[in-house]
Formats: structure tokens, sequence, C-alpha cells
């Protein structure tokens, strides 16, 4: 069973069904989205690779953690997280990786980063 509410149970044929929780209620999901200068996308990327390798390894309550490169630009990036509340949340935010990440990669940005709090309202998950 994975982590993805579920929030009109029954809907869905031949998906797994998640029903909410109280617990499951306070997820926190994030999407950041920025655009890296053309001549950094390779540097991002494996910057990229560094920090998902340390999100994996250091932050064991950060529940989904995946990065996006944009199709229609080699130079844009969105990663999407969730996290169980919000004191996982801070703790990812207060990571020596993530800092590390953002100083390495924050000069470079050319739009961005741009936070956006989501609120999942559906869900299929197989």
């Amino acid at each position: 069973m994975g982590w993805w509410p579920d929030p009109l149970p029954g809907k869905h044929m031949k998906a797994k069904l998640v029903s909410i929780d109280a617990s499951q209620q306070r997820l926190v999901h994030l999407m950041v989205t920025y655009r890296i200068r053309k001549d950094r996308a390779e540097v991002a990327r494996k910057l990229i690779a560094q920090l998902v390798a340390a999100v994996t390894r250091d932050e064991p309550r950060t529940l989904d953690y995946r990065v996006f490169q944009h199709a229609n630009s080699e130079c844009s990036f969105t990663h999407s997280m969730a996290f169980p509340d919000t004191e996982a949340h801070l703790a990812h935010i207060g990571a020596p990786h993530l800092k590390q990440f953002v100083e390495a990669l924050v000069r470079d940005c050319e739009d961005g980063p741009h936070y956006t709090e989501m609120r999942l309202i559906d869900a299929v998950q197989r």
C-alpha cells in the first residue's frame, strides 16, 4: 500500500485504493520548478543525482522525491516531493545536502526557483 490517499474510495477500477486517515490529511506535497543556464544543465543533472541519493540515504521520512527534466527544455527542472508532516518537510529544508545543492545552483537559475505547495485531490496508484 502506497502513500497516495484516494479521496473518493471506490471510484477507480483496478487501482489500489488507499483510504484517507488523519495522518494522511497532514501530508505535505511540494513542487519546485526552475530553469538553469544552458551551459550548466549537465552540471545540474549531476547535482540532482547527488541530491536524490542524499535524500534517499539521509531522509527516511521523505515519502516521495522525484525530479523531472522538462521535455521541451533541457534546462528546466521540477522537483516533486511529499512528506508525512511539516516536521519531515522542515527536516528536508534543514538538511546539509539541500543547502549544498541550492548554493551550487541558485546563482545559475535564469528563472525560479518557484515553490508551490500542492493539495492532493485525487490519485490512482497501480
